[in-house]
């Protein structure tokens, strides 16, 4: 669900406490703008504070299912993220069928989500979810699917079983951002301090984590990747055992045939 090798995340430490909602919204705004004038920058979005790796529960539910049959009591409810416009474009999410969010995808218009394929299986078993109503809270207002992402990770790179459900930020009036995604090309190492420096050059008191998807699921991977190298390691020391054990049976068997060879030589064999 998400390109690792071309999508950075910056997650800006903020006072939350000391700035108003409006303000920390204002700031983002103003990097991203910042952001898109860099060359080697694709695209940016704004989301929720490690989008990732953070998210809030929700128990979405539809008419003709009962809430209690969906959620039945301690099982794990679906995970609530807000996301900026042209999110999923950003990230490089080539699983989403739909469409993505907009700039028209703001307050006082019509709600919108972007489900995954658990949720749509859930709500909607053997049908298509997408244009399908839902509702999200007890005043039962109409919340429109407009999107459904195949594989995507939540928590854990290797699984894709999360329940998840995503929403725009701009119709979540408590929420405010807390990490742009930004899509790079070029020079890897030098897109991150061109990241860096646009943070700065808004609020260069502003601190900030800036990584590459990848180092997020890196830590992961890793043992992944160790038991491979000594799986490799093992495989080509029993290559090169099989390779001595074969060359001296060769040798062996020609040395034990010497005088056979030695006697056709005598009778005028080649």
């Amino acid at each position: 669900g998400v390109d690792l090798d071309r999508t950075i995340q910056a997650t800006i430490n903020l006072e939350r406490g000391g700035r108003p909602l409006s303000e920390v919204r204002l700031l983002f705004e103003r990097v991203a703008a910042q952001l898109r004038g860099h060359s080697g920058v694709d695209g940016v979005a704004l989301a929720e504070r490690a989008p990732y790796m953070s998210g809030r529960a929700a128990s979405p539910w539809r008419e003709g299912r009962a809430l209690a049959d969906l959620w039945p009591p301690g099982q794990e409810v679906a995970y609530v993220t807000a996301v900026g416009p042209s999110f999923f474009a950003t990230v490089g999410a080539p699983s989403l069928r739909g469409r993505d969010f907009t700039d028209d995808d703001g307050a006082g218009r019509a709600k919108v989500a972007v489900i995954n394929a658990p949720l749509a299986r859930r709500l909607w078993p053997n049908e298509d979810a997408l244009g399908k109503c839902m509702w999200m809270d007890q005043s039962r207002t109409c919340t429109i699917v407009i999107g459904v992402l195949g594989g995507v990770w939540k928590f854990h790179a290797l699984e894709r079983d999360k329940i998840l459900l995503y929403v725009p930020l701009a119709q979540s009036a408590n929420v405010a951002p807390g990490s742009l995604l930004v899509r790079v090309s070029g020079n890897a190492a030098g897109s991150v301090g061109q990241v860096r420096s646009a943070i700065h050059a808004i609020e260069p008191t502003l601190t900030a984590s800036v990584v590459f998807a990848r180092d997020i699921v890196d830590p992961e991977f890793r043992p992944w990747r160790i038991s491979a190298a000594m799986f490799s390691a093992l495989a080509a020391v029993s290559l090169i055992i099989a390779a001595i054990g074969i060359y001296g049976v060769v040798a062996f068997t020609a040395t034990a045939r010497l005088p056979e060879m030695a006697i056709r030589l005598a009778l005028g064999a080649r």
